[in-house]
Protein backbone atom coordinates (compact mmCIF):
# COMPACT_ATOMS: atom_id res chain seq x y z
CA UNK A 1 0.00 0.00 0.00
CA UNK A 2 1.49 3.62 -0.98
CA UNK A 3 2.63 5.42 1.92
CA UNK A 4 -0.31 8.42 2.47
CA UNK A 5 1.02 12.29 2.17
CA UNK A 6 1.96 14.07 5.40
CA UNK A 7 0.98 17.28 6.32
CA UNK A 8 4.49 18.79 5.74
CA UNK A 9 4.74 17.37 2.43
CA UNK A 10 1.64 19.25 1.87
CA UNK A 11 2.81 22.22 2.91
CA UNK A 12 5.86 21.59 1.12
CA UNK A 13 4.24 21.28 -1.87
CA UNK A 14 1.72 24.83 -1.53
CA UNK A 15 5.17 26.88 -0.55
CA UNK A 16 6.57 25.97 -4.22
CA UNK A 17 6.73 28.61 -6.29
CA UNK A 18 4.10 28.81 -8.80
CA UNK A 19 5.11 31.28 -10.89
CA UNK A 20 8.84 29.30 -11.56
CA UNK A 21 7.13 25.84 -11.95
CA UNK A 22 4.71 27.18 -14.85
CA UNK A 23 7.40 29.25 -16.65
CA UNK A 24 9.35 25.21 -16.16
CA UNK A 25 6.23 23.92 -17.90
CA UNK A 26 6.73 25.93 -20.98
CA UNK A 27 4.06 28.87 -20.03
CA UNK A 28 5.62 32.70 -20.02
CA UNK A 29 4.37 35.15 -17.94
CA UNK A 30 3.29 38.71 -19.65
CA UNK A 31 3.91 40.22 -16.54
CA UNK A 32 5.79 39.45 -13.13
CA UNK A 33 6.64 40.89 -10.08
CA UNK A 34 7.83 39.62 -7.15
CA UNK A 35 4.59 38.42 -5.68
CA UNK A 36 3.04 37.64 -8.81
CA UNK A 37 2.68 37.27 -12.33
CA UNK A 38 -0.54 37.17 -15.40
CA UNK A 39 -0.32 34.41 -17.85
CA UNK A 40 -2.20 32.90 -20.58
CA UNK A 41 -4.27 30.44 -18.73
CA UNK A 42 -2.63 26.89 -18.98
CA UNK A 43 -5.69 25.28 -19.02
CA UNK A 44 -7.69 26.80 -21.26
CA UNK A 45 -7.79 28.31 -24.99
CA UNK A 46 -6.86 31.81 -23.92
CA UNK A 47 -6.88 35.07 -26.21
CA UNK A 48 -6.14 37.22 -23.46
CA UNK A 49 -3.67 36.36 -20.35
CA UNK A 50 -6.58 36.09 -17.10
CA UNK A 51 -4.70 33.43 -15.04
CA UNK A 52 -3.17 35.23 -12.04
CA UNK A 53 -0.96 33.70 -9.96
CA UNK A 54 -0.10 35.20 -6.90
CA UNK A 55 2.02 34.52 -3.40
CA UNK A 56 0.02 35.35 -0.18
CA UNK A 57 0.74 34.12 3.20
CA UNK A 58 0.11 30.61 2.90
CA UNK A 59 1.48 29.75 -0.08
CA UNK A 60 1.50 30.54 -3.88
CA UNK A 61 -2.22 30.60 -5.33
CA UNK A 62 -3.86 30.82 -8.84
CA UNK A 63 -7.16 32.40 -9.58
CA UNK A 64 -8.21 32.36 -13.71
CA UNK A 65 -10.46 35.16 -14.27
CA UNK A 66 -12.11 33.56 -17.53
CA UNK A 67 -13.76 30.76 -15.54
CA UNK A 68 -13.51 31.83 -12.12
CA UNK A 69 -11.89 28.55 -11.13
CA UNK A 70 -8.86 29.15 -8.46
CA UNK A 71 -6.97 27.12 -5.99
CA UNK A 72 -3.37 26.02 -5.27
CA UNK A 73 -0.35 24.58 -7.01
CA UNK A 74 -1.89 21.18 -6.08
CA UNK A 75 -5.20 21.86 -7.25
CA UNK A 76 -3.46 23.17 -10.43
CA UNK A 77 -1.70 19.86 -11.24
CA UNK A 78 -4.93 17.79 -10.15
CA UNK A 79 -6.93 19.41 -12.50
CA UNK A 80 -4.25 19.98 -15.88
CA UNK A 81 -3.30 16.36 -15.07
CA UNK A 82 -6.30 14.73 -13.86
CA UNK A 83 -4.91 13.01 -10.76
CA UNK A 84 -5.86 12.90 -7.19
CA UNK A 85 -4.43 14.70 -4.31
CA UNK A 86 -1.99 12.39 -3.63
CA UNK A 87 -0.84 11.68 -6.94
CA UNK A 88 -0.45 15.68 -7.68
CA UNK A 89 1.61 16.33 -4.53
CA UNK A 90 3.74 13.66 -5.28
CA UNK A 91 4.00 14.72 -8.89
CA UNK A 92 5.21 18.23 -7.52
CA UNK A 93 7.61 16.85 -4.72
CA UNK A 94 9.45 14.04 -6.73
CA UNK A 95 9.18 14.83 -10.49
CA UNK A 96 12.36 17.88 -11.29
CA UNK A 97 11.01 20.30 -13.19
CA UNK A 98 11.95 20.23 -17.02
CA UNK A 99 11.24 22.93 -19.76
CA UNK A 100 8.42 21.41 -22.25
CA UNK A 101 6.37 22.85 -24.80
CA UNK A 102 3.70 24.70 -24.04
CA UNK A 103 0.26 23.18 -24.16
CA UNK A 104 -1.88 26.43 -25.53
CA UNK A 105 -1.86 28.15 -28.29
CA UNK A 106 -0.14 31.41 -28.51
CA UNK A 107 -2.06 34.15 -29.15
CA UNK A 108 -2.10 35.47 -32.82
CA UNK A 109 0.65 38.21 -33.61
CA UNK A 110 -1.17 41.47 -34.92
CA UNK A 111 -2.64 41.34 -38.52
CA UNK A 112 -0.97 43.40 -40.89
CA UNK A 113 -4.37 44.74 -41.46
CA UNK A 114 -4.72 45.30 -37.66
CA UNK A 115 -1.19 47.29 -37.95
CA UNK A 116 -2.25 49.42 -40.72
CA UNK A 117 -5.19 50.64 -38.77
CA UNK A 118 -3.23 51.19 -35.38
CA UNK A 119 -0.72 52.91 -37.47
CA UNK A 120 -3.31 55.07 -39.01
CA UNK A 121 -5.02 55.83 -35.64
CA UNK A 122 -2.07 57.03 -34.56
CA UNK A 123 -1.06 58.83 -37.61
CA UNK A 124 -5.05 60.73 -37.32
CA UNK A 125 -4.04 61.79 -33.93
CA UNK A 126 -0.67 63.14 -34.74
CA UNK A 127 -2.58 65.55 -37.04
CA UNK A 128 -5.68 66.46 -34.91
CA UNK A 129 -2.86 67.22 -32.43
CA UNK A 130 -1.40 69.69 -34.98
CA UNK A 131 -4.36 70.97 -36.03
CA UNK A 132 -5.87 72.38 -32.29
CA UNK A 133 -6.42 75.73 -32.28
CA UNK A 134 -6.98 78.56 -29.78
CA UNK A 135 -11.32 77.94 -30.40
CA UNK A 136 -10.94 73.68 -30.62
CA UNK A 137 -9.14 74.04 -27.06
CA UNK A 138 -12.12 76.17 -25.47
CA UNK A 139 -14.49 74.02 -26.87
CA UNK A 140 -12.67 71.47 -24.95
CA UNK A 141 -11.74 72.88 -21.74
CA UNK A 142 -15.85 74.09 -22.09
CA UNK A 143 -16.66 70.48 -21.44
CA UNK A 144 -14.53 70.36 -18.94
CA UNK A 145 -15.56 73.49 -17.17
CA UNK A 146 -19.47 72.42 -17.31
CA UNK A 147 -18.73 69.05 -15.48
CA UNK A 148 -16.46 71.13 -12.92
CA UNK A 149 -13.26 68.43 -14.69
CA UNK A 150 -9.76 69.51 -13.96
CA UNK A 151 -7.96 70.13 -17.58
CA UNK A 152 -5.01 68.37 -17.95
CA UNK A 153 -2.37 69.23 -20.74
CA UNK A 154 -1.33 65.40 -20.32
CA UNK A 155 -4.32 64.01 -21.11
CA UNK A 156 -3.80 64.57 -24.77
CA UNK A 157 -7.36 65.63 -25.36
CA UNK A 158 -8.40 66.72 -28.97
CA UNK A 159 -11.04 67.80 -31.27
CA UNK A 160 -12.05 65.55 -33.58
CA UNK A 161 -14.71 65.28 -36.50
CA UNK A 162 -15.90 62.32 -37.12
CA UNK A 163 -19.05 60.53 -39.32
CA UNK A 164 -20.66 58.27 -36.74
CA UNK A 165 -23.01 56.73 -39.04
CA UNK A 166 -21.57 54.89 -42.39
CA UNK A 167 -25.10 55.29 -43.44
CA UNK A 168 -25.33 58.93 -43.58
CA UNK A 169 -21.96 60.00 -45.06
CA UNK A 170 -22.62 63.85 -44.86
CA UNK A 171 -23.09 63.92 -41.32
CA UNK A 172 -20.62 65.19 -39.48
CA UNK A 173 -20.02 65.57 -35.28
CA UNK A 174 -17.23 67.33 -33.69
CA UNK A 175 -16.34 65.09 -30.56
CA UNK A 176 -13.88 65.38 -27.77
CA UNK A 177 -11.52 62.25 -28.19
CA UNK A 178 -9.16 60.99 -25.37
CA UNK A 179 -6.90 58.99 -26.62
CA UNK A 180 -6.28 55.50 -25.07
CA UNK A 181 -4.39 53.72 -23.16
CA UNK A 182 -2.77 56.96 -22.62
CA UNK A 183 -1.51 60.04 -24.97
CA UNK A 184 1.66 58.36 -26.16
CA UNK A 185 1.21 57.71 -29.59
CA UNK A 186 3.92 55.10 -29.02
CA UNK A 187 1.13 52.96 -27.48
CA UNK A 188 -1.85 54.54 -28.94
CA UNK A 189 -4.83 52.24 -29.17
CA UNK A 190 -8.01 54.36 -30.40
CA UNK A 191 -9.84 56.60 -28.86
CA UNK A 192 -12.92 57.55 -26.51
CA UNK A 193 -15.11 60.34 -28.03
CA UNK A 194 -17.71 62.41 -26.57
CA UNK A 195 -19.80 64.38 -28.97
CA UNK A 196 -19.83 68.40 -28.37
CA UNK A 197 -22.84 69.04 -29.35
CA UNK A 198 -26.60 67.64 -29.18
CA UNK A 199 -26.92 64.65 -31.01
CA UNK A 200 -29.12 61.35 -30.46
CA UNK A 201 -28.23 59.59 -28.04
CA UNK A 202 -27.04 57.02 -30.10
CA UNK A 203 -24.01 59.37 -31.74
CA UNK A 204 -23.01 60.76 -27.94
CA UNK A 205 -20.09 58.29 -27.39
CA UNK A 206 -17.88 56.71 -30.07
CA UNK A 207 -15.48 54.33 -29.99
CA UNK A 208 -12.30 54.63 -32.82
CA UNK A 209 -9.82 51.54 -32.79
CA UNK A 210 -9.15 48.54 -34.06
CA UNK A 211 -8.57 46.90 -30.02
CA UNK A 212 -10.14 49.15 -27.19
CA UNK A 213 -8.37 48.93 -24.20
CA UNK A 214 -8.49 50.83 -20.86
CA UNK A 215 -7.48 54.53 -19.92
CA UNK A 216 -4.71 55.27 -17.62
CA UNK A 217 -3.09 58.56 -16.04
CA UNK A 218 -0.33 57.02 -14.10
CA UNK A 219 0.81 58.69 -11.12
CA UNK A 220 3.60 56.25 -9.74
CA UNK A 221 3.60 54.80 -6.34
CA UNK A 222 0.23 56.08 -5.89
CA UNK A 223 -3.53 54.10 -5.19
CA UNK A 224 -5.69 53.39 -8.52
CA UNK A 225 -8.95 54.74 -8.39
CA UNK A 226 -10.62 52.48 -10.59
CA UNK A 227 -14.17 53.44 -12.06
CA UNK A 228 -15.97 52.75 -15.75
CA UNK A 229 -15.43 56.14 -17.45
CA UNK A 230 -12.47 59.10 -17.81
CA UNK A 231 -14.89 61.02 -16.45
CA UNK A 232 -15.84 59.39 -14.22
CA UNK A 233 -12.05 59.38 -12.72
CA UNK A 234 -11.56 63.38 -13.70
CA UNK A 235 -14.24 63.53 -11.25
CA UNK A 236 -13.11 61.67 -8.41
CA UNK A 237 -10.09 64.08 -9.11
CA UNK A 238 -11.83 67.04 -8.49
CA UNK A 239 -13.69 65.36 -5.50
CA UNK A 240 -10.44 64.28 -3.52
CA UNK A 241 -7.55 65.86 -5.19
CA UNK A 242 -5.05 64.06 -7.62
CA UNK A 243 -4.45 61.74 -4.80
CA UNK A 244 -4.83 58.38 -7.02
CA UNK A 245 -3.40 57.46 -10.30
CA UNK A 246 -6.47 56.93 -12.87
CA UNK A 247 -7.47 53.79 -14.36
CA UNK A 248 -10.76 53.99 -16.75
CA UNK A 249 -12.71 50.49 -18.05
CA UNK A 250 -14.19 52.18 -21.04
CA UNK A 251 -17.22 50.12 -20.65
CA UNK A 252 -17.61 46.93 -18.08
CA UNK A 253 -16.80 44.45 -21.34
CA UNK A 254 -13.15 45.44 -20.53
CA UNK A 255 -12.87 44.01 -17.10
CA UNK A 256 -11.38 40.95 -18.29
CA UNK A 257 -8.18 43.38 -19.60
CA UNK A 258 -8.14 44.45 -15.85
CA UNK A 259 -5.21 42.19 -14.23
CA UNK A 260 -2.92 42.95 -17.34
CA UNK A 261 -3.15 46.77 -16.57
CA UNK A 262 -2.67 46.23 -12.50
CA UNK A 263 0.19 44.13 -13.33
CA UNK A 264 2.24 46.65 -15.16
CA UNK A 265 0.86 49.28 -12.76
CA UNK A 266 1.30 47.36 -9.28
CA UNK A 267 -0.09 49.98 -6.73
CA UNK A 268 -0.65 49.56 -3.56
CA UNK A 269 -4.30 49.45 -3.47
CA UNK A 270 -7.08 50.09 -6.26
CA UNK A 271 -10.20 52.03 -5.12
CA UNK A 272 -13.37 50.55 -7.00
CA UNK A 273 -15.79 52.97 -8.03
CA UNK A 274 -18.13 51.37 -10.61
CA UNK A 275 -21.37 52.99 -11.58
CA UNK A 276 -24.22 52.50 -8.95
CA UNK A 277 -26.11 51.45 -11.92
CA UNK A 278 -29.05 48.98 -9.71
CA UNK A 279 -31.37 48.87 -13.08
CA UNK A 280 -30.47 45.50 -14.01
CA UNK A 281 -27.73 44.87 -11.00
CA UNK A 282 -25.38 45.28 -13.38
CA UNK A 283 -22.97 48.00 -10.93
CA UNK A 284 -22.85 45.75 -7.44
CA UNK A 285 -22.03 42.42 -9.58
CA UNK A 286 -19.32 44.07 -11.39
CA UNK A 287 -18.30 46.49 -8.50
CA UNK A 288 -17.47 42.53 -6.50
CA UNK A 289 -16.10 40.79 -9.50
CA UNK A 290 -13.41 43.65 -9.68
CA UNK A 291 -12.34 43.41 -6.22
CA UNK A 292 -12.47 39.66 -6.86
CA UNK A 293 -9.68 39.96 -9.65
CA UNK A 294 -7.49 42.97 -7.93
CA UNK A 295 -7.33 40.69 -4.38
CA UNK A 296 -6.50 37.94 -6.62
CA UNK A 297 -3.62 39.68 -7.29
CA UNK A 298 -2.53 40.48 -4.01
CA UNK A 299 -3.69 43.84 -4.14
CA UNK A 300 -6.13 45.35 -1.33
CA UNK A 301 -9.15 46.60 -3.22
CA UNK A 302 -11.66 49.11 -1.38
CA UNK A 303 -15.11 49.55 -2.00
CA UNK A 304 -16.05 52.98 -2.70
CA UNK A 305 -19.51 53.41 -1.49
CA UNK A 306 -19.35 57.32 -1.30
CA UNK A 307 -21.68 57.43 -3.96
CA UNK A 308 -24.01 54.56 -3.66
CA UNK A 309 -24.95 56.19 -0.34
CA UNK A 310 -25.05 59.61 -1.69
CA UNK A 311 -27.73 58.23 -4.43
CA UNK A 312 -26.15 59.07 -7.39
CA UNK A 313 -25.05 56.94 -10.28
CA UNK A 314 -21.53 57.82 -10.33
CA UNK A 315 -18.29 60.02 -9.32
CA UNK A 316 -19.93 62.51 -12.30
CA UNK A 317 -23.01 63.03 -10.77
CA UNK A 318 -21.50 63.19 -7.06
CA UNK A 319 -19.22 65.91 -8.59
CA UNK A 320 -22.31 68.12 -9.55
CA UNK A 321 -23.49 67.60 -5.84
CA UNK A 322 -20.22 68.50 -4.29
CA UNK A 323 -18.58 70.94 -6.35
CA UNK A 324 -15.75 72.30 -3.95
CA UNK A 325 -14.72 68.41 -3.53
CA UNK A 326 -14.93 66.56 -0.43
CA UNK A 327 -12.90 65.15 2.66
CA UNK A 328 -10.83 62.53 0.66
CA UNK A 329 -10.33 60.20 3.34
CA UNK A 330 -14.33 59.40 3.50
CA UNK A 331 -13.56 56.91 0.56
CA UNK A 332 -12.07 54.98 3.41
CA UNK A 333 -14.57 55.83 5.75
CA UNK A 334 -17.45 55.18 4.17
CA UNK A 335 -15.71 51.89 1.94
CA UNK A 336 -14.99 48.63 2.57
CA UNK A 337 -11.86 47.29 2.33
CA UNK A 338 -11.08 43.54 0.71
CA UNK A 339 -7.39 42.68 1.60
CA UNK A 340 -5.61 39.69 -0.67
CA UNK A 341 -6.01 36.62 1.93
CA UNK A 342 -9.69 36.86 1.93
CA UNK A 343 -12.08 39.50 1.81
CA UNK A 344 -12.74 41.28 5.54
CA UNK A 345 -14.99 44.17 6.11
CA UNK A 346 -12.70 47.30 7.82
CA UNK A 347 -15.53 49.96 8.00
CA UNK A 348 -18.55 50.66 6.40
CA UNK A 349 -19.52 54.14 8.30
CA UNK A 350 -22.70 56.08 8.07
CA UNK A 351 -24.31 57.93 5.17
CA UNK A 352 -21.95 60.91 3.75
CA UNK A 353 -25.61 62.94 3.20
CA UNK A 354 -25.96 62.48 7.21
CA UNK A 355 -22.88 64.55 7.69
Amino acid sequence: MDRPITDEEIARARHIDLVDYLIALGFQPTSRTSSRALFHSPLREDADPSFSVSRLQKGWFWHDFGTKEKGDIIDFVRQRRNIAFREAVREILDQPLRAQPRNYRSPQPHTQQSQQAVASIRHRYTRAKAAMTPARYRALQDVFARHHLPWYEELGAVWMLLQPDCSRPRFRVPYLAFPFPTSDVRTLQGFECRALRSVERKYQRRTRGPQKTLWMFPRPGQPILLTESIFDCLAGDALIGPRCSLLALNGLAMLPQLPSFLSRLEPPAVYVALDNDRSRDRGPKSQQEAIQMITGLGIPAIDVRVHTQARVKDLVKLLHRFPQGIDPHILDRTGIRHNPANVSVDRHLRNITSR
